[in-house]
């Protein structure tokens, strides 16, 4: 399965990694777990965690490939349950990706 490398934003601040995999290439839908860097904090860029669920504000997020090329998407979302789940407890879904057959042919 071929996995797509990014990272995530917060504006300009990179907040965390992954490797993106195909969820759903109709939807346009990949996830990863989420590897979160020095400045992430759940409690503004994840949209549920053990705390609070749903958010219906939090941090707007991009996601670019390492070579520095935004992903055009519907949305960047990310979902931290590592309290209760452990490191894999931190996923992060990419919503409705443009070109997804060209990063996961």
């Amino acid at each position: 399965m071929k996995l797509l490398s990014v990272e995530i934003l917060a504006g300009e601040i990179v907040v965390g990694s992954a490797d993106l995999r195909s969820a759903d290439p109709t939807m346009g839908v990949a996830y990863a777990i989420f590897r979160p860097g020095p400045a992430y904090d759940a409690r503004r860029h994840a949209r549920g965690t053990e705390q609070q669920v749903l958010d219906t504000s939090p941090t707007p997020l991009e996601a670019r490939t390492l070579a520095g090329a935004r992903l055009k998407c519907a949305s960047v979302d990310l979902e931290d349950f590592s309290e209760t789940l452990g490191d894999e407890g931190r996923e992060v879904w990419i919503l409705g990706l443009e070109d997804f057959q060209i990063h996961f042919d």
